[in-house]
């Protein structure tokens, strides 16, 4: 199992492939063994958004309405009842 993790496998392919009965069973036992994909996760994430900042630039949107960019002036949920509001 440590060179299916080693290999890029993710906790539910290891937990299908050995056969457990859950996920957190093999988190549970071989958690330890996937560090490093917490890094790796962020990498790719930070390159989709890269990308996705890329084509809003070339399309000169600036942002989708009521997307990231409407966090930096008025709440979006500014007409939401207050127990709605996040």
């Amino acid at each position: 199992m440590a060179l299916w993790i080693a290999a890029g496998a993710n906790p539910k392919e290891v937990s299908v492939r050995a056969g457990h009965t859950s996920v957190a069973f093999t988190l549970d036992r071989y958690g330890h063994l996937f560090e490093g994909h917490d890094a790796e996760l962020r990498e790719r994430l930070d390159a989709m958004h890269a990308a996705g900042l890329e084509r809003a630039a070339r399309r000169g949107s600036g942002g989708a309405a009521g997307g990231p960019a409407a966090a930096h002036g008025e709440a979006s949920n500014e007409n939401d009842p207050p127990s709605r509001r996040v």
